[in-house]
C-alpha cells in the first residue's frame, strides 16, 4: 500500500515562452536557442531569467542595496 506519488515538474519552456510572447517579444530571438532544447536544466532556467528580466533584476539589486 506504499504507493509513490509521481512528482510533477513545471513546464518551464511553456512558462517562459508565454512570458516572452506576452511581455517581452523583443527577447524571442535571444532566447530561441535555449527554448529549443528538449529539456531545460537549472542553469538554462537561470540564464532565461537573466536574459528576460535583466533590467528588472538590476533595479531590484539597487533597491536591496539601499537597505
Amino acid at each position: 500500500m506504499d504507493r509513490k506519488i509521481p512528482r510533477l515538474r513545471p513546464d518551464y519552456k511553456r512558462i517562459y515562452k508565454d512570458i516572452i510572447d506576452k511581455k517581452n517579444p523583443d527577447k524571442k530571438k535571444e532566447c530561441k536557442n535555449l527554448l529549443s532544447k528538449d529539456e531545460l536544466s537549472v542553469f538554462d532556467i537561470l540564464e532565461l531569467n537573466r536574459r528576460i528580466f535583466e533590467n528588472g533584476l538590476q533595479d531590484i539589486e539597487i533597491e536591496n542595496q539601499k537597505f
